[in-house]
């Protein structure tokens, strides 16, 4: 959290079709401020419980979950209740997802500031004392203003550095969708990121997959930065482990926290969902991963649901035994993903743990 990003970082990262009609040094300036402001508020909040983060990862595995926003807010305070999660995570998805969003662009701006002030408070509402918050920074098709006020909002802030009434301030604060620096949390995509990939893309000089890093110093670079990496999902197991091997010789396991992303899969349709999010779908292997779905749908739902249980059981213990993971990052983004996170967890596959509500520590269950 100490090591902030330079202007000209901020330049390289930025989006700038959306960017304001003000100088690129102003908008440096500007965000990097936003930055420093954003990273000292956690920094204070967390000076009653020091390393708030490095203690959560001492105790053991950690374990966050994907929580439901707008129509889907509350939806999953069953599965949080299991006491299994150590922290929630928020996502914010882009308020420009397609080309004719960018018509109404400037309208778009005006509306979502207040809507994503409202969105913040309802979850601020909806949820509870218990665990670390993570708040997320959706950065594809913003611009520097819109990352920059997000980035003060989540950290609980207004513009002038005062607090904003009703928002429960993050722990963390995680940038996805691209290649922005990161305050505490990054992303990375095994699936597209193999180790020859990412060589090849480095000596280049040119952008990776999905926006999420530029060149493979920089991926060592912001893994230094950040105390903890979030990945794509391991659809494809043996991608999985080549990308897994690379960034054990970068050293990436051991500059930063690595957490895996387990969706939870229930059919088909959901597979196929999961491998076109993470531009897999096409990939080698990606049909003989989809393959077991679509053999165990032929058998009727029973056997789809055991299927599935075993699956998700299976992915977790055997992503949990390899070194250097730190825990599993569960999206449960449906009804029947979320009862099948439930179960898992009534099974004892997710270790659950209590939560200390006045630290956000996990520690083990009795």
């Amino acid at each position: 959290m100490d090591r902030l990003p330079s202007i000209r970082q901020m330049h390289r990262t930025a989006t700038v079709l959306l960017a304001p009609k003000v100088s690129r040094h102003m908008e440096g300036c500007r965000l990097a401020r936003s930055w420093r402001i954003a990273s000292l508020c956690l920094q204070t909040q967390a000076s009653g419980h020091p390393s708030k983060v490095h203690k959560l990862f001492n105790e053991g595995n950690v374990l966050t979950l994907e929580r439901g926003t707008g129509s889907n807010l509350g939806k999953d305070a069953k599965l949080w209740g299991t006491g299994c999660f150590n922290a929630s995570v928020y996502p914010d998805l882009p308020a420009f997802m397609k080309w004719s969003d960018l018509l109404r662009a400037d309208r778009f701006r005006q509306a979502m500031k207040p809507m994503d002030y409202e969105k913040l408070r309802a979850e601020s509402s909806a949820g509870d004392d218990q665990g670390l918050v993570v708040r997320t920074v959706g950065v594809q098709l913003r611009g520097r203003e819109g990352v920059r006020r997000r980035l003060l909002l989540r950290a609980g802030l207004q513009a002038d550095g005062g607090a904003t009434a009703g928002v429960r301030p993050a722990d963390a604060l995680l940038l996805v969708s691209g290649s922005h620096p990161t305050s505490l949390w990054a992303v990375a995509n095994p699936l597209v990121d193999t180790g020859e990939s990412l060589e090849r893309k480095a000596s280049m000089g040119s952008s990776f997959f999905w926006g999420t890093l530029e060149t493979m110093k920089d991926f060592c670079n912001v893994a230094a930065g950040a105390e903890v990496i979030l990945t794509q999902p391991p659809l494809i197991y043996p991608r999985f482990e080549s990308w897994f091997s690379s960034i054990e010789r970068l050293g990436l396991t051991k500059e930063a926290k690595l957490v895996i992303g387990i969706p939870m899969l229930t059919s088909s349709g959901s597979m196929q969902f999961w491998l076109q999010l993470c531009s897999a779908a096409h990939q080698e292997g990606a049909a003989e991963a989809l393959s077991p779905f679509t053999k165990a749908e032929q058998h009727g739902p029973e056997e789809l649901k055991d299927f599935s249980r075993k699956y998700s059981a299976e992915l977790i213990e055997r992503v949990l035994q390899l070194p250097g993971v730190a825990g599993l990052h569960l999206m449960p983004v449906s009804g029947p993903g979320r009862a099948l996170a439930f179960q898992l967890a009534q099974n004892g596959c997710l270790q659950p743990r209590t939560h200390d509500s006045s630290s956000g520590v996990a520690a083990p269950s009795a």
